[in-house]
């Protein structure tokens, strides 16, 4: 039987080896100096990539209760997408115009795959009935692609009441997403 000889079948069978050594160094093909992206395996052992987590939402709060708000609307967000977004949120009044909260979020892909997380924060709301809303989001799984999704992103949102019992507003997020 012949050995193979082409350069590029020694590398191919070099790197199946390698990759294959229980603690062998891993060889890199990529420039000397260029960032390679890393990631983390999920609980099924798959690897996943950690990904930009970034993009804006547009949404429609309704106060359900003098301590709850639904929350629902439409975002584009880095390597989701479209996506719509449902909301479920506590909050804890510290004054009259301020309170934290806490949530729970499913964001829903055009394909269907879902993303969940949850989030807290400060909301503040000022004398002219609009307000400023920021926290950090931490994903905690989903379906699909993102069944095992981790990450965290900082939320900012601008808000104004359109009547006692609702508001609107526009938030983003920036952070990180691994799936």
């Amino acid at each position: 039987m012949r050995t193979p000889t082409s350069p590029v079948v020694r590398l191919i069978l070099a790197l199946a080896v390698t990759g294959c050594a229980a603690d062998g160094a891993v060889a890199s093909l990529a420039p000397q100096g260029a960032a390679i992206r890393t990631g983390t395996l999920n609980a099924a052992g798959s690897a996943t990539a950690d990904r930009p987590w970034t993009g804006q939402c547009e949404v429609d709060a309704e106060f359900t209760g003098p301590t709850t708000v639904m929350i629902v609307g439409t975002c584009q967000l880095a390597h989701l997408g479209r996506t719509t977004v449902v909301t479920q949120e506590t909050l804890v009044w510290q004054t009259s115009t301020s309170a934290a909260f806490t949530n729970s979020s499913t964001y829903t892909g055009a394909n269907g795959d879902q993303l969940y997380t949850t989030g807290s924060g400060e909301m503040t709301i000022g004398a002219d009935g609009t307000g400023t809303v920021t926290g950090t989001f931490t994903a905690i799984g989903g379906t699909g692609r993102l069944a095992n999704a981790t990450g965290t992103a900082a939320y900012a949102e601008s808000a104004r009441l359109t009547s006692a019992s609702t508001a609107a507003g526009t938030y983003t997020l920036d952070g990180r997403l691994a799936y």
